[in-house]
C-alpha cells in the first residue's frame, strides 16, 4: 500500500498520507474478485447495446447530466475525464443509482 500511495503522490500529486489512509481501508472480498473475473456479459456488442442503451436509460443520462453539470464540469477540469464518459459509466453500472452494490 505504501508503494502505491507513494506512486500516486509522485505521479498525480495526491497527498501520500491521504492515499495511504484511503487504501488502508480497502477490504479484500473474494466474491467481488469472482464477479469481476467472470463478467456476466457473454454476448456480442450488438445484443448488449440493445439491452443497455434503451431510450429510458438515455433520458436518465440526459437528466443526470443536467442535474449534475457543475460537478461534472469540475471533474473534467480537475481530472480531464469527459462528462459523457462518467455519465455513461454510471448509467451502465448503476442505472444512475438504481442498482448499487
Amino acid at each position: 500500500i505504501q508503494d502505491f500511495a507513494t506512486m500516486l503522490s509522485e505521479k498525480y500529486g495526491v497527498d501520500p498520507s491521504y492515499a495511504y489512509g484511503t487504501l488502508a481501508q480497502a477490504e479484500y472480498i473474494p466474491e467481488i474478485i469472482e464477479k469481476i473475473t467472470k463478467p456476466a456479459e457473454k454476448m456480442n456488442w450488438y445484443r448488449y447495446r440493445e439491452i443497455i442503451f434503451t431510450p429510458e436509460r438515455i433520458q436518465k443520462g440526459i437528466n443526470f447530466m443536467d442535474k449534475n453539470k457543475k460537478i461534472l464540469d469540475w471533474e473534467y477540469r480537475e481530472y480531464g475525464v469527459p462528462q459523457s464518459l462518467i455519465v455513461a459509466f454510471l448509467g451502465v453500472e448503476t442505472k444512475y443509482g438504481e442498482v448499487l452494490g
